[in-house]
């Protein structure tokens, strides 16, 4: 199984997740993208309290 990663940013006022895989091929290193989605708003009020 391929290593996984979880990264947060903010665009503008929303908080986005991306989860994505690090994968290789014959050509070398590729991100695979799992899912992307807009975080809730309690999501976001813990990455504040959090980060």
């Amino acid at each position: 199984m391929s290593p996984s990663s979880t990264w947060r940013s903010r665009v503008g006022d929303k908080l986005y997740s991306v989860i994505f895989e690090i994968r290789e091929d014959d050509e070398g290193e590729i991100l695979h993208l799992v899912t992307l989605w807009r975080s809730t708003k309690e999501e976001a009020r813990l990455y504040e309290e959090n980060s």
